[in-house]
């Protein structure tokens, strides 16, 4: 049955929300888990589910080693559109050979050091360790876009576990030697709030470009065969973040913001936009370079000016929050969001995240750093 909004039904039989994949896992009693997702571990016989007044059911099996396996029966259930209940039920009639029973997944290590795990309201750090343990009725996952909420009816463990580059999370259901085990939880996906900032008082360009280095037309002003005029206007949902391409057409042409560099001292070298009061963890720059020059070079400054008179200036230095519109890649602090191909390259815009201040912004200046 169709899931959620946010969740999705993986391939391999987990649970996908905001880029991150939950699964069940039993660490044998060595230590070593067993993880739903790896073929052979969770097998059900048949095709589809059976409807109960609790939701889907299937009943199957948990492999944890070629002679040894739980029944394992599985629930889930649309409670909202951003809701699932999923129940998990393990039984076997001899002692088993486990030490835990967990609801899994990994989330990036940098995403957790911006914005932790965070259970029953208090943020979970490692500070400086390995791994921590704690419990609590209430998880909050920060996942791509948004946060996935793990609740139950009682007080679960919760192990955080750093392995390299990534956060292994553990929601704990079951114990060393359990011949019978369950879980009961709801997962609730919260997609990030993200408004559009109106640029268009200060736009100077616009996307099409007919003719190259005529100082009038759009873009890089390099003509029609490295231009920008595919991007769709309006509002458009680019990585999960909320963008208002302006429509040229409505706006005197002007639809982009180009800024001066070496190779185009004639575009604009700052500009400011009035911001109507608002406030959030982040900004979201839609941008791409031309002519990017050397990795870690200044390309742009952008100063954020608050409610309380106060501001705060982010410097953008090249191949780390922004780079080449040409054949673009993912980035330090610039993922891209957006592709297609002109005539000239495949192309791409990226999405800078600036983190800001807890308080109404009502501002923005952009300055060139020419190089």
């Amino acid at each position: 049955s169709a899931f959620a909004e946010g969740f999705l039904r993986t391939p391999d039989g987990c649970i996908e929300a905001g880029g991150a994949k939950f699964r069940l896992s039993v660490f044998r009693s060595n230590w070593i888990p067993v993880d739903q997702g790896v073929e052979g571990v969770v097998t059900f016989p048949g095709e589809g589910a059976t409807p109960t007044d609790a939701g889907m059911k299937r009943i199957g099996k948990f492999n944890l080693t070629a002679d040894y396996s739980f029944d394992l029966t599985e629930i889930i259930d649309n409670r909202s559109e951003q809701e699932l209940r999923i129940q998990y039920l393990f039984s076997t009639a001899a002692k088993s050979p486990t030490q835990l029973f967990a609801y899994k997944t990994y989330i990036p290590m940098e995403n957790y050091e911006q914005n932790p795990v965070v259970v029953d309201g208090k943020p979970c750090l490692l500070e400086g360790k390995t791994q921590v343990s704690t419990s609590g009725k209430l998880i909050r996952i920060p996942v791509k876009n948004g946060v996935v909420e793990i609740s139950g009816k009682g007080k679960r463990q919760v192990i955080l576990t750093r392995e390299g580059r990534n956060l292994r999370i553990n929601y704990v259901f079951g114990y060393a030697g359990y011949r019978k085990t369950s879980v009961d939880m709801t997962l609730k996906f919260i997609p990030y709030k993200t408004t559009p900032v109106d640029l268009s008082s200060v736009v100077n360009m616009g996307f099409k470009d007919e003719t190259a280095d005529d100082k009038k037309g759009g873009w890089t002003d390099q003509g029609a065969e490295n231009d920008l005029s595919m991007i769709k206007s309006g509002t458009q949902n680019m990585g999960g973040i909320s963008f208002n391409i302006i429509n040229a057409e409505q706006n005197g042409g002007k639809s982009c913001f180009a800024m001066a560099g070496a190779a185009r001292p004639n575009f604009a070298k700052q500009a400011k936009v009035s911001v109507p009061s608002l406030s959030g963890q982040y900004l979201y720059l839609l941008n791409g370079l031309a002519w990017a020059p050397g990795n870690g070079t200044p390309v742009g400054k952008i100063v954020v000016s608050y409610s309380d008179g106060t501001s705060s200036s982010h410097i953008l230095k090249c191949n780390e929050d922004t780079g080449n519109f040409w054949n673009p890649r993912d980035l330090k602090n610039a993922n891209v969001v957006w592709k297609a191909q002109n005539s000239s390259a495949m192309i791409g815009l990226y999405a800078t995240k600036i983190p800001l201040q807890n308080k109404p912004v009502t501002s923005l200046e952009f300055f060139s750093q020419k190089h």
